[in-house]
């Protein structure tokens, strides 16, 4: 068996996992960076294939989709709302390296508010999850 299809044998927990993915409140274009930000930093070769076509539906382009993948290298090519969005995902996929640091949590609360980082640490979670499904699935 090279791949394991969990729709077929996990039905409920499947359905959670989209039920998850129903509730998240992102702008798009800041949905699709963190789910693509995310996929690259975990290597989910299914994810980062699903969001570069988002991306490029949604108008952003090659070049944006090259850059985010190259992030923080790139990180003049965005925007400081964009930097701090991109630096507390890159943070919170890389939880087992222990470097969250809790001012950053801090600044994104500052310059979004609370209703936004909140949403910002679903869209972090329910990316992570779904990376872990597709890579442990092979999927």
């Amino acid at each position: 068996m090279s791949e394991l299809n969990l729709m077929k044998t996990h039905k409920r927990f499947y359905a959670a996992a989209v039920a998850m993915e129903m509730t998240l409140s992102l702008p798009k274009q800041e949905k699709v960076m963190v789910k693509l930000r995310v996929s690259f930093e975990n290597g989910c070769g299914y994810c980062i294939r699903m969001h570069s076509r988002e991306a490029l539906k949604l108008g952003l382009g090659q070049d944006w989709v090259d850059a985010l993948e190259a992030w923080p290298a790139t990180h003049s090519l965005f925007d400081a709302r964009e930097n701090l969005i991109l630096s507390f995902t890159t943070a919170g996929t890389r939880l087992p390296d222990r470097s969250f640091d809790a001012d950053l949590l801090e600044q994104v609360v500052a310059e979004l508010g609370e209703k936004t980082t909140g949403d910002l640490i679903a869209t972090i979670a329910t990316i992570n999850m779904w990376n872990r499904i597709g890579v442990l699935s092979q999927k």
